[in-house]
């Protein structure tokens, strides 16, 4: 299985730390795209630079520069991957592919991703939402884009922040079919 990561400046920049060390145990091969916003809060919400950020992700799958607009992921005759995980997904991000706005690689891999029928998965982080917000999201929905709001949930019964996590990762792994071990599942 072949997948794009695309991480934008939103909060929780550490579920795709967490997605993409899953999905290289899983055998998914991952092409991955890093805004500059996103290692400016990897900076402040995990603690690591910019150079550490892209050691870190090279280490995980092939990154790709956000402005490379002749990389492959930019193509929809080279766009062979099951489909596309933008976590966290900011508001911007959202209303640039929302509105077929093109201006990096995230955005444009997103929009060939739509193009060519691939699952797109948008993990939005904002709260509370303006109607803005949620006619980019109904826009998107109607494409075929999948909406998977970072939202906690409480009807587990270990309600660790780890938990919390891994029913959030569970579930974008869900869409993909892969299985997470550390999922929470209703019993």
């Amino acid at each position: 299985m072949k997948l794009v990561l695309g991480i934008t400046g939103a909060s929780g920049v550490e579920l795709a730390v967490k997605l993409a060390e899953i999905l290289r145990k899983k055998s998914v091969e991952l092409d991955i795209i890093i805004s500059e916003n996103a290692k400016k809060v990897f900076k402040y919400e995990v603690g690591i630079d910019e150079e550490k950020v892209n050691k870190l992700f090279s280490e995980l799958g092939k990154v790709y520069h956000n402005n490379d607009f002749a990389s492959k992921l930019a193509s929809g005759s080279s766009f062979d991957y099951e489909g596309m995980i933008i976590l966290p997904c900011s508001m911007k991000t959202l209303g640039v592919i929302a509105n077929g706005i093109e201006i990096n690689l995230i955005s444009r891999a997103a929009s060939v991703c739509l193009k060519e029928k691939k699952k797109l998965v948008l993990c939005i982080r904002e709260t509370p939402l303006r109607v803005v917000h949620i006619e980019n999201m109904l826009k998107l929905a109607r494409e075929g884009a999948i909406i998977l709001p970072l939202m906690m949930c409480f009807y587990l019964k270990e309600k660790s922040y780890e938990t919390m996590l891994n029913n959030i990762l569970g579930k974008i792994l869900k869409i993909f079919n892969i299985d997470f071990e550390k999922s929470w599942k209703w019993k």
